[in-house]
């Protein structure tokens, strides 16, 4: 009975992604495992691994935590779930991040900001060491 009541609400779609979202993680049995790639400044071939790949991919995780951060929100308690259901609206993820930004709309903004530039920066090091290599030595 458990099966079927968790097959039929349909939450077996968000965990699969989820679960493939996870999956990616450097390796150190890919260490020696190189790519070329050719870029478009000045036709330089920049030597990639696989690891550095599965580095930038391993950086979706930060939905999930961020999801999960979301849930310990008190706009994600039982209390807002009753309000909700007592004006008909649905108590998602997008209802706490707009209570969030009603309430503190400035730290939330900041926030991601912060958020934003540090993990975009990891991953623009990450693409950009093979060019950097090869143009200043």
């Amino acid at each position: 009975c458990l099966k079927k009541k968790n097959y039929s609400t349909g939450l077996y779609k968000t965990m699969m992604k989820e679960i493939l979202l996870t999956i990616p993680h450097p390796n150190p049995f890919l260490m020696g495992i190189t790519f070329k790639m050719k870029t478009a400044y000045k036709d330089i071939e920049a030597e990639h691994t696989v690891n550095e790949v599965l580095n930038i991919l391993q950086l979706g995780r930060v939905v999930i935590i961020f999801r999960v951060l979301l849930i310990f929100s008190h706009f994600f308690s039982s209390s807002s779930h009753r309000v909700c259901s007592m004006y008909g609206v649905e108590p998602s993820y997008f209802f706490v991040i707009k209570s969030m930004m009603r309430s503190k709309p400035f730290q939330l903004v900041a926030c991601a900001f912060g958020i934003s530039i540090v993990i975009f920066g990891y991953a623009m090091r990450i693409c950009e060491r093979a060019v950097s290599c090869l143009l200043y030595t």
